[in-house]
């Protein structure tokens, strides 16, 4: 069984139709709106990047499914009920839970055995907020312009040693716990 921020959901069918139901359209909306996945006052990091790499193994585990067997996934996820599903969408519910397992419970590891930008990119932006510190002043301080704060946030990019020396610096925050926090 794993569990994530309130999130249950175990190796089995019902598991799998738990996630498909209840936590999959919230990865969605973490994924595409990360902003509004965390609470400044109550979310830690370590939160906070749990929830962004279980959006990641979501976005990793629907870029596996063929165009039916994700289908057969939005009609359940979301109720789809305007779709026609195909007669044997047993088979391909199955093989959509074969591939679940694969990326949320057999697999996962294999995703985050770098640093991802993504992660990382979103933890230093929940130092920066938490801070209050806006993207112009972060730039200002660390001598870079606003395009390059918003690319590392957005983990179009990794920062620089330097980068990550003067951001630990100004945050008064211990760097390699957050490399540390994205890598587990």
């Amino acid at each position: 069984m794993r569990t994530i921020e309130g999130f249950v959901f175990g190796k089995t069918r019902q598991g799998f139709n738990r996630y498909l139901k209840n936590y999959r359209s919230y990865f969605d909306i973490t994924r595409n709106n990360y902003k509004y996945s965390y609470d400044l006052r109550n979310d830690s990091l370590d939160e906070v990047i749990s929830i962004q790499k279980y959006a990641l193994l979501n976005k990793h585990f629907e870029s596996l499914l063929t165009k039916t067997e994700l289908a057969v996934v939005n009609y359940i996820s979301y109720n789809a009920r305007d779709k026609k599903l195909p007669d044997n969408k047993e088979k391909y519910i199955s093989s959509a839970y074969e591939k679940w397992l694969m990326i949320f419970f057999y697999n996962e590891n294999a995703l985050f055995g770098e640093i991802n930008p993504i992660l990382l990119g979103r933890g230093m932006e929940y130092i920066r907020l938490k801070a209050h510190v806006s993207k112009t002043q972060l730039a200002s301080m660390i001598g870079v312009d606003r395009t390059t704060v918003i690319a590392l946030e957005k983990g179009k990019r990794l920062p620089s040693l330097e980068y990550i020396y003067k951001f630990s610096k100004i945050f008064n925050f211990p760097i390699d716990y957050l490399i540390e926090t994205t890598l587990k």
